[in-house]
């Protein structure tokens, strides 16, 4: 990756380029800083959480039983994560830690609007990936509608790696105009969105498949944010008034 770089780099074809990796390995459990749990568990306490309730994940509880002087505790039943990012021009990894988050590109400012939803995203009901997911898309739709960011739709792709591989977690929101989903298609290796209230479908390209310079169509599937608004006025508007900024 180095050597690719820098030869696009002497051609004056490079340009800064970042990737987020990650993978597990299932023979080894997850072992996370004490302090960190006890930092999700306070916000959960002292009602600074953005998803307020009145239950505490039992594995939270697990890690606050051990000493109060141990520094790292392993969860039993997991599988060890990993996650880490590279730029160029050296692609040092640079790790990221269990409950720790990441973010590149366009949206690397979006770590503000996680870690104001991470208890929700790292404590929640263990194995409800759901929840997981829709408190992850929650915060990066924060993120677009407050930064005026182009979209691909209102609905965000989203993946989830553990030991049975790479699981593509699709959603469907129903809103009184329309249902609207986003799927992934494992033969055609695409995610889909998808107005299932008028069968108005889009495949979304991959990054590398885009050059501005040679495309002659805009297409956009605004059917979302369509909905959005004849819900809810005052969220479409803030995303009209932020992308004015």
């Amino acid at each position: 990756m180095r050597a690719t770089y820098d030869t696009m780099d002497k051609k004056q074809q490079g340009s800064k380029v970042d990737f987020i990796i990650g993978s597990v390995i299932p023979d080894r459990v997850n072992v996370v800083e004490r302090q960190k749990v006890a930092d999700i568990l306070n916000t959960i306490a002292f009602g600074n959480a953005r998803m307020h309730r009145n239950w505490i994940p039992d594995i939270l509880m697990r890690v606050l039983q051990t000493p109060a002087d141990s520094r790292l505790v392993a969860i039993p039943g997991t599988v060890c994560g990993l996650l880490y990012k590279m730029s160029s021009p050296q692609f040092q990894p640079i790790h990221v830690k269990p409950l720790e988050f990441c973010a590149i590109g366009s949206g690397l400012g979006i770590t503000v609007e996680i870690k104001r939803s991470a208890d929700w995203i790292f404590a929640g009901q263990p194995g409800n990936d759901m929840m997981e997911s829709v408190a992850l898309r929650e915060a990066v739709s924060q993120f677009i509608a407050s930064n005026g960011l182009e979209t691909v739709g209102g609905h965000y792709p989203c993946v989830k790696i553990d030991q049975r591989g790479v699981g593509c977690l699709g959603s469907v929101q129903r809103l009184p105009l329309y249902a609207i989903s986003l799927s992934y298609d494992a033969q055609t290796m695409r995610w889909i969105q998808e107005n299932q209230s008028t069968g108005k479908k889009m495949e979304l390209q991959y990054p590398w498949e885009i050059d501005p310079t040679t495309m002659k169509d805009d297409n956009r599937f605004d059917d979302w944010w369509d909905a959005v608004e004849h819900f809810n006025p005052l969220r479409a508007k803030k995303k009209v008034s932020s992308a004015s900024i």
